[in-house]
């Protein structure tokens, strides 16, 4: 026999002996009470539950002495007495009602009423008597809610500190219980370990002991729903084997069903995220979820309370259907669902013209003169007389009424005809089937050179070379778009006419008239050099690879120095004053050039490089600096303002 057993007797006796003396005494709900040695805590309550925090007290007050027992567990359970007043008291914010709460503020360390006496006292006699009046209480609280509500429940509240962070709730039942299948755990044998076997037995909407344990409507699916990894729940269904579980204490099996058949008990477990890791905001909001939990699970299995299940805004007790939020007296009623949708039998669900037929049987439930019983009107577009043989309609007879043939006279036209394009009429009745501008471009077959194609119309812009009439306009050009007499194909430049095969290929400037790659552009003598670096680039000769010729009044290397056989001869002198006379010197030069002429008419003087650039242009001056020219040979161009006339000369700049 379990030590708990041998204990009950005792308490029973107590607990005779505390009714006779305190009968008289009136005890206000949500007002707290206290026991002779002021530790143990009782709020009064006038609800058939019963809230039980054994492990969540902080007193260690000497005259008690430290447990010392084999086995003794003192760790505390934190938090759990906060938690405990607060589910309390949101629970009657919620149902205007208290729980029976009992607590013991004691440390686990003096006192832990969760054990048998010898181990939850250890023999301290002022602990023995807070452990006597706290079972006491539990017992006082169990007899006057039986005689109030003839059943109840008692919750026992505690924290655990296991890896996996979930709510464990538990019904005395093991792990080898809670991992069996459905059908198993509904056997006798596994009800009748279940703390909560009197509810199994007798419950509002007569669930089974699997539906009850983990089912959609269990305490570990209310709490799942709100937001708690709850075992068992429907997602939690079991503890696997090795993982670490609390499946209830003594306080739940001693005061559970296995020793009261109007009693039940479960243990709550809550995990370190909701009492410590989160701090006191995730202690009230569990506090507050929690209530709601508790209270709807009352009024679903015990009948006791009313709740809006559903959350439709209607409570139980006028919601013909709380699992159901479309079903409430606030809902329409939807017609022929064989559902009271708005919990009023007088609302019509069918036959709702009155006229003696239902749905099935009448073709038009909101209209009385429309009925198996009444008279075909013709040609009114109605069946009056629910009977499709009686002919009224489809004059052209091509099998649909003039509701759906868009012309009744021509059997021709009907839904099930095929659209001709371009005839102007609708064929199938269907105005979105298109009968003109079949693209969809804006333009109709009329005006659109191709109407299966929307890229192709007058707005469109012409795509050159690709051999279609985009903008339906021949006029504009698809090919040869300079009009040189070449199309794309054969001409290398279609934007420009002086530009194609028959075009004379002009040399240095970086185009292929001809369309010829072979045609020479530049490099004409064929010496490797370019124009731009070839001071002569018809003499294969003259280049700035070849070896200059001493003497020879040529530049063969394009340096810009005719090279001449080393002389000790002086400069020479300008040249020599004539009655017309037109003198540059010196040449070479290496910072000016002089001019001097026998006129004084206005002049200008330009100056090119090898490669025919410009480098000096100057009016009218008679001293010309040519310091920042580079060593090389250039053409002046000397002209006469007045007169017009011009010379020529090559000129070279050589510096030291």
């Amino acid at each position: 026999m379990k030590p708990w057993q041998t204990l009950r007797s005792i308490l029973f006796f107590v607990l005779i002996f505390l009714m006779g003396t305190n009968s008289t005494i009136a005890q206000i709900p949500g007002q707290s009470y206290f026991d002779g040695t002021g530790y143990i805590e009782y709020i009064a309550g006038d609800y058939p539950l019963i809230i039980s925090v054994p492990h969540g007290g902080y007193e260690v007050p000497n005259d008690i002495a430290d447990r010392n027992c084999n086995g003794c567990v003192y760790s505390r359970d934190s938090f759990t007495q906060e938690i405990g007043r607060s589910i309390a008291q949101y629970f009657f914010n919620v149902t205007g009602h208290y729980p029976h709460v009992i607590i013991n503020l004691l440390d686990r360390t003096k006192l832990d009423p969760n054990r048998p006496i010898g181990e939850g006292a250890d023999g301290d006699p002022k602990g023995e008597q807070a452990w006597t009046n706290y079972h006491n209480y539990i017992e006082t609280s169990k007899t006057k809610i039986i005689q109030d509500f003839g059943r109840g429940l008692l919750i026992d509240f505690h924290g655990h500190g296991h890896p996996i962070k979930r709510i464990e709730l538990g019904y005395i039942l093991t792990h080898n219980d809670l991992n069996q299948t459905d059908e198993t755990l509904n056997t006798p044998f596994h009800i009748n370990r279940n703390s909560i076997k009197n509810l199994v037995n007798d419950n509002v909407l007569n669930l089974t002991h699997s539906e009850l344990v983990r089912g959609p409507l269990s305490f570990g699916a209310l709490l799942q729903n709100k937001g708690y990894p709850t075992v068992p729940s429907p997602d939690d269904p079991y503890p696997e084997f090795g993982e670490p579980y609390f499946n209830g204490g003594y306080i739940v099996y001693e005061n559970g069903a296995h020793f009261n058949n109007n009693f039940d008990a479960f243990q709550i477990e809550a995990d370190q995220n909701i009492r410590i890791n989160g701090g006191e905001p995730a202690r009230e909001q569990f506090s507050e979820l929690c209530a709601f939990a508790i209270k709807d699970y009352l009024s679903l299995h015990y009948g006791v309370g009313i709740i809006d299940f559903d959350e439709d805004g209607t409570m139980s007790d006028i919601d013909c259907d709380d699992f159901n939020a479309a079903i409430n007296p606030n809902a329409d009623e939807i017609a022929y669902n064989g559902i009271d949708d708005d919990c009023d039998p007088a609302t019509l669900d069918d036959d709702l013209d009155q006229d003696g037929f239902n749905k099935v049987e009448d073709c038009d439930d909101s209209n009385a003169s429309i009925n198996p019983d009444a008279e075909e009107v013709p040609y009114n577009g109605i069946d009056d007389d629910c009977d499709p043989a009686t002919l009224d309609d489809d004059l052209d007879q091509d099998g649909f009424n003039n509701v759906e043939d868009c012309d009744d006279n021509n059997a021709s036209i009907n839904p099930n005809a095929n659209e001709v394009p371009y005839n102007g009429l609708d064929d199938d009745c269907n105005p979105a089937t298109l009968d003109d501008d079949l693209d969809q471009d804006g333009f109709n077959n009329v005006d659109d050179c191709d109407d299966s194609n929307a890229s192709i119309n007058p707005d469109a812009e012409e795509v050159p070379y690709n051999g279609i009439d985009d903008d339906c306009d021949p006029v504009t050009l698809d090919d040869d778009l300079d009009q040189d007499g070449f199309n794309n194909a054969n001409d290398c430049d279609d934007s420009d006419p002086n530009i194609n095969p028959n075009a004379n290929e002009v040399p240095y400037n970086g185009i292929d008239d001809d369309c010829n790659p072979a045609t020479l552009d530049d490099d004409l003598d064929q010496d490797g050099f370019n124009n731009a670096e070839d001071c002569d680039d018809t003499d294969p000769n003259i280049n700035p690879d070849a070896e200059e010729i001493l003497d020879n009044q040529v530049d063969e290397n394009c340096d810009g120095i005719m090279e001449v056989t080393a002389s000790s001869e002086p400069e020479a002198e300008p040249e020599q004053k004539t009655e017309d006379y037109l003198i540059l010197y010196p040449n070479p030069a290496s910072q000016n050039l002089h001019i001097e002429k026998a006129d004084n008419n206005d002049f200008k003087i330009e100056i090119f490089d090898v490669n025919k650039r410009l480098v000096l242009s100057q009016k009218n001056k008679s001293t010309l600096s040519v310091a920042h020219l580079s060593n090389g040979i250039y053409f002046l161009i000397y002209q006469d303002l007045v007169t017009g006339k011009m010379i020529v000369k090559k000129w070279v700049v050589l510096k030291k």
